[in-house]
C-alpha cells in the first residue's frame, strides 16, 4: 500500500472516529435534568399565573364598567323623569308645585316622599289646591323598601291637603295602597338602611336610601312675614328681583340624593351616589 493510500484511509478513520464522539455527546444531551426541568416548570407556571390575574383582572374589569354603564343609565332616567315632571308642575299660591314629605320616626325625619302637582291636562282649580288624582308621588316601596316607586292615584278626585300639612299628607301616604292606584317600579336598586321604631323596642324596619330637599324663594316664613304685615311686599326676597305691585317671581327648587346599588349582592362600598336638581318658577300673587 502506498503512501497516498495510508493517508486517505486515516482521514477516513479520523471522521468516523469524530463523528462517532459527536454522537455519543448528543446521545448523553438527549434530555433534561432534573434542576432544568424544575426550572422550566417553574417558568411555566409562572407565566400561566400572570396569564390567569391578567385575565381575572380584566373580567372584573369588564364586569365593574358593565354595572357601573347600567346604574349611571338608570339613574339618569330616574333623576330626568322627576327634573321633567317638576319644571312643568302646575303651582299656585296654596300648592308650589313640590313638595317633600317627610316621616318622622324616632326622633328623626326621613326625607324620601316627592309630591308633584302634575295633571294630565288642565288643571281643576289651577289657583287653589290639587285634586288627588292630579299628583305624581316618588317614594321607597313600604313592603319593598329597596324599590323606588311612581304613584298616581287614578279614582280619588278629593282634595289634597294643604301643603303645610304634614300629618294630613303622612296620613294619605299610609292610606294610598288601599287606594286605586297606577304604580311604577322605577327601580330595584335601592340599598336599605334598619331604623329602629323607639328607643326601648328592638324591633327595626328597613328604608330605602333616597332624599329629596324642597327649597322656596321667597320662602313660606317670608310670605307669612308679609301676611303679617312684618316685610313689605318689595322686600321680599324675589328671584332676580323679579316682581311687580301684585305679583313676584317665585322659585320651587328640588333636589334628589339617589343612590343605588351595582347587583343585589353588592357591598355598601359599592353604592354609586347620583345627584339631581330641578326648579319650577311661577307667579306668586298678593
Amino acid at each position: 500500500m502506498d503512501q497516498s493510500n495510508e493517508k486517505s484511509i486515516e482521514r477516513v478513520g479520523s471522521v468516523a472516529l469524530d463523528a462517532a464522539t459527536v454522537s455519543d455527546r448528543y446521545r448523553s444531551r438527549a434530555g433534561l435534568t432534573l434542576v432544568e426541568l424544575m426550572i422550566a416548570i417553574s417558568v411555566v407556571l409562572l407565566i400561566t399565573a400572570t396569564l390567569a390575574t391578567l385575565g381575572v383582572g380584566v373580567q372584573e374589569a369588564f364586569t365593574y364598567n358593565t354595572e357601573h354603564g347600567r346604574v349611571t343609565q338608570e339613574a339618569r332616567v330616574i333623576l330626568d323623569r322627576i327634573s321633567r315632571l317638576v319644571v312643568s308642575a302646575t303651582a299656585s299660591n296654596d300648592f308650589p308645585g313640590a313638595i317633600v314629605v317627610p316621616e318622622e320616626v324616632n326622633g328623626y325625619s326621613f326625607p324620601d316622599t316627592l309630591v308633584i302637582w302634575r295633571p294630565a291636562g288642565s288643571a281643576v282649580d289651577p289657583d287653589g289646591l290639587p285634586r288627588l288624582n292630579e299628583l305624581v308621588f316618588f317614594r321607597p316601596s313600604p313592603s319593598s323598601p329597596n324599590q323606588l316607586e311612581e304613584i298616581q292615584l287614578t279614582d280619588a278626585s278629593g282634595e289634597a291637603p294643604e301643603a303645610d300639612d304634614l300629618n294630613a299628607w303622612r296620613t294619605l301616604l299610609d292610606k294610598i295602597d288601599g287606594l286605586r292606584h297606577t304604580q311604577t317600579v322605577l327601580t330595584r336598586r335601592l340599598p336599605t338602611a334598619s331604623v329602629f321604631e323607639s328607643n326601648e323596642a328592638q324591633s327595626s324596619q328597613a328604608r330605602g336610601v333616597v332624599r329629596f330637599q324642597q327649597r322656596l324663594l321667597p320662602s313660606a316664613g317670608n310670605v307669612a312675614l308679609f301676611e303679617e304685615g312684618s316685610v313689605a311686599w318689595d322686600e321680599l326676597p324675589w328671584v332676580q328681583g323679579v316682581y311687580g305691585p301684585n305679583t313676584g317671581l317665585r322659585q320651587v327648587w328640588i333636589r334628589t340624593e339617589l343612590q343605588l346599588l351595582p347587583s343585589s349582592d353588592a357591598s355598601d362600598d359599592a353604592i354609586e351616589v347620583f345627584f339631581g336638581s330641578a326648579a319650577l318658577y311661577y307667579e306668586l300673587r298678593q
